[in-house]
């Protein structure tokens, strides 16, 4: 009978153990395909659904759901969004066991958010005639400021 409840636990403690490192394989699939979607494909919303997913998930080990985090921001950062910067900060303050993501994402803070600060909250582009005639014999600035003419009459 003893030997009957041991080889029990037994088998539920290497069952159990498969199932967890199953999960964790499914996890790294998971992030692969948001890798695929993020660098080869270039689909950036889907990539970070994917990794939003990974990040939900807290039976995914907390290596993966921070490098996710990562992740999520660059996406938001190559689409342009200022939420990239809230992503970083939650490296920081919700994964300081993960030391090295921590550094990554203080690195990216000191990096984008000034510039993220600076994004014109819309395009706008000018139109402005400058000068008008069929002779015209002159340049634009580099800056595109001015013009310099000759003004033959």
């Amino acid at each position: 009978m003893k030997n009957l409840v041991k080889y029990v636990l037994i088998s539920f403690l290497v069952i159990g153990g498969l199932s967890s490192l199953s999960a964790q394989q499914e996890a790294e699939k998971l992030f692969q395909q948001g890798m695929m979607k993020e660098e080869a494909e270039g689909n950036l919303t889907e990539a970070i659904e994917i990794y939003n997913k990974l990040v939900d998930d807290t039976s995914v080990a907390r290596e993966i759901r921070a490098n996710a985090l990562m992740h999520v921001g660059i996406c938001y950062e190559k689409l342009g969004k200022k939420n990239a910067k809230t992503y970083y900060e939650k490296i920081i303050n919700n994964y300081s066991d993960q030391t090295e993501m921590v550094k990554l994402a203080k690195a990216r803070l000191l990096i984008v958010a000034p510039l993220m600060d600076s994004y014109p909250k819309e395009k706008v582009f000018t139109l402005q005639k400058l000068y008008s005639s069929k002779e015209f014999y002159g340049s634009v600035s580099n800056g595109g400021e001015s013009i310099t003419f000759t003004n033959w009459g």
